[in-house]
């Protein structure tokens, strides 16, 4: 027999572990819509949207003679891109871009709003620039376009760079994603409830019925002493019902 048992450790059945939570089902709820509710309303209210605006421009490595595009040349061409990107987000492109647009933004941050990737791997690369400000995102992706072209050109000297497809400004915004947002809070929310719960529930050393006692310390239970509020509540509801007839 151990007595100290029950305050080393307390573990908890499935059984158990839907009924706690079943009690506590209300509170869980109204958390979860709570943050949910509260994550919506600053994502709509307090935060800017963000929209993109991106250009497809095609990469070629210099040919041979003959005009011909070997499998080696289209993979220079995707190893190209990662260069070029770095071209376009440097000085060299984004203080003429800065410039020509008046803008009094640093061209650190602006470098930060523009992404170059390759398109699924292929010759093909996409410049992008995010923005609150989407004619400013448009604006931004139509002068690099045109500005680049010349500036690569003479600073790899290989090679060349051709718009296939001009600036465009997605009309909905990128970011932020306020219904993930939304359902992440509200689940988030959820959890939390859930684990003050738990906690509250593994760390209460206290014995709620005879049955605890006799698992968990092995002694007889020789009696039980009543709640007298309860007993008196339960027959007065009992005469109660008698005298209206029920049951």
């Amino acid at each position: 027999m151990n007595p100290t048992k029950g305050y080393s450790e307390k573990a908890i059945s499935i059984q158990e572990l839907f009924v706690l939570l079943r009690r506590y089902l209300v509170l869980i709820i109204a958390a979860g819509l709570i943050g949910g509710i509260a994550t919506y309303c600053v994502y709509s209210f307090f935060v800017d949207p963000v929209y993109e605006a991106s250009a497809k421009m095609i990469v070629n490595s210099r040919q041979e003679q003959t005009g011909s595009v070997t499998s080696d040349q289209i993979t220079s061409a995707q190893k190209l891109v990662d260069t070029y990107g770095i071209i376009i987000r440097s000085r060299k492109v984004l203080e003429p871009v800065s410039m020509n647009l008046d803008f009094t933004t640093d061209v650190d941050r602006l470098a930060s709003m523009v992404t170059v990737t390759s398109v699924n791997d292929t010759q093909v690369m996409q410049i992008a620039v995010q923005s609150t400000n989407p004619d400013q995102a448009l604006q931004i992706v139509e002068q690099i376009v045109e500005i680049c072209p010349d500036i690569i050109i003479d600073a790899v000297q290989a090679g060349s760079v051709k718009t296939v497809e001009p600036a465009y400004l997605k009309k909905t915004p990128v970011a932020p994603n306020t219904n993930l947002y939304t359902v992440l809070a509200a689940f988030l929310s959820m959890v939390v409830v859930i684990v003050v719960v738990l906690l509250r529930f593994l760390l209460d050393n206290t014995y709620k019925s005879e049955v605890d006692l006799r698992n968990d310390l092995e002694l007889p239970v020789l009696g039980v002493i009543p709640d007298y509020e309860y007993c008196m509540k339960q027959k007065n509801g009992s005469k109660e019902r008698k005298y209206y007839g029920e049951a």
